[in-house]
């Protein structure tokens, strides 16, 4: 793979944000969507399979023109997934699925060039719009794919490159390109965003680097970043960091120095059962903290190549990794991993019901 390629995938996998509410059937689904073009030359695509098993399914899209998959949304009745460009669409699309996964519409576009992240309740869906001026659109949770652009808000910052809610629905924070995690009420379009609620969180707004993923202790409350800068030609400039008063302070720390590439471009996971926080390495590496993000412990690379997506589902026990051709699994709470399934293109994207 081209060294152009491989920067752009670097790039893309940063914006994979998604919240997860668990889906009404006995049996839950994973589901995970791809970076294109991949090595035929075709956008990206989605697929789906029952928890634990190594059975995944392709997804059938009506539009060909999907693009690459940045993130997932989960509500009791709908899947939504957010793409960024592909091969010839020249905007980000949302997309909606009313049978978990096996059909998709023909998605939406709201007139950018991609959709980086997105978050929902019972009430709300927001999306994070990466348009270079910080721009977060929101509509009612209302089973529907009608969006509708007067609602979307303009911050005071560069594009959003994550967004999640907080464990009590209370508050919606949106982490962006340069730094910066904003936070307003959960109320849809009521409340705008303000400028005097956005906190620069540990470098000096410099422009290589992003706040690429955001997460939430939902017994806690305790607020997870992840800043990452992609021009760093050391492999290192990269800290977790966390707050514990609703984003106006923040502790930051990096992984351990052992990791030969420290950069992160998956999204943080935190275990809903018992807190522990996971963020996969630009080398492969599966790095753990059961400290909120003071120390980390960390795998061997998994396969050799970047750790893209990671997620976990509602219990604790399960856990997915996606590198650039595979996904690994974790049956016993990221204690041990295996190799899941081949998928054949870079894994930008995954999902737990």
């Amino acid at each position: 793979m081209n060294k152009v390629l491989i920067t752009f995938l670097l790039i893309l996998s940063l914006f994979v944000s998604c919240n997860l509410y668990a889906n009404n059937s006995t049996v839950r689904n994973v589901y995970a969507g791809t970076i294109g073009p991949d090595s035929n030359n075709e956008d990206g695509s989605t697929y789906y399979s029952s928890l634990g098993t190594t059975q995944w399914t392709r997804s059938a899209h009506p539009n060909p023109l999907f693009g690459s998959l940045t993130g997932f949304a989960i509500s009791s009745q709908e899947t939504y997934a957010i793409t960024e460009p592909g091969l010839e669409a020249d905007s980000g699309r949302i997309y909606l699925s009313t049978d978990r996964g096996m059909t998709w519409d023909n998605g939406v576009s709201i007139g950018v060039r991609g959709i980086f992240s997105i978050a929902l309740d019972q009430n709300y869906i927001y999306v994070g719009l990466g348009n270079y001026q910080g721009t977060v659109c929101v509509k009612a949770n209302d089973h529907t794919n009608n969006w509708n652009t007067k609602t979307c808000q303009t911050l005071p910052t560069s594009s959003i490159s994550a967004l999640t809610l907080s464990a009590d629905d209370k508050t919606i924070y949106a982490g962006t390109q340069n730094d910066f995690v904003c936070k307003k009420a959960n109320d849809g379009a009521k409340t705008p965003w303000d400028e005097k609620n956005c906190k620069l969180v540990f470098f000096s707004s410099n422009p290589d680097t992003q706040i690429s993923s955001l997460a939430i202790d939902p017994r806690t409350n305790i607020l997870y970043a992840n800043i990452v800068d992609v021009s760093s030609p050391s492999k290192t400039n990269n800290v977790i960091c966390t707050s514990k008063d609703e984003a106006v302070t923040w502790s930051c720390a990096a992984l351990p120095a052992e990791i030969p590439d420290k950069r992160v471009f998956s999204n943080i996971v935190v275990n809903p059962a018992n807190g522990n926080v996971f963020v996969g390495a630009h080398s492969g590496n599966i790095c753990l903290s059961t400290n909120e993000a003071k120390t980390w412990a960390c795998t061997p690379s998994l396969d050799g190549s970047p750790i893209f997506s990671l997620a976990v589902d509602n219990s604790g026990n399960y856990l997915y990794a996606g590198t650039l051709n595979n996904i690994f699994i974790s049956q016993n709470a990221g204690q041990d991993w295996a190799f899941n399934t081949t998928i054949g293109e870079p894994v930008g994207a995954l999902a737990v019901e």
